[in-house]
């Protein structure tokens, strides 16, 4: 994949993990967005949707392997999530 059509998929994705995470974290910032996605994840560990969430914050904190911890995750628990193939 060529290096411009990578960075518009990221930006793509980046897009979407902020409109996903903006409804119910609306003023936080990415940490303490991070800590609530940990504490659901914690109470609901097959959440997919969370591992992703929380995958993209740390990616955008430029924390590169728990990004990829959290992506690997996501989809292990759903391989049918399109999402993860953006952020790998």
């Amino acid at each position: 994949m060529n290096s411009s059509i990578r960075i518009s998929l990221l930006a793509a994705a980046a897009l979407y993990v902020a409109g996903v995470a903006a409804p119910a974290f609306t003023h936080e910032e990415p940490s303490a967005q991070i800590r609530e996605l940990s504490r659901r994840i914690a109470a609901e560990p097959d959440d997919a949707a969370s591992f992703l969430q929380r995958g993209g914050l740390h990616y955008l904190l430029g924390r590169w392997r728990d990004a990829g911890a959290d992506f690997e995750r996501a989809a292990r628990l759903d391989p049918r999530l399109g999402e993860v193939d953006l952020w790998r």
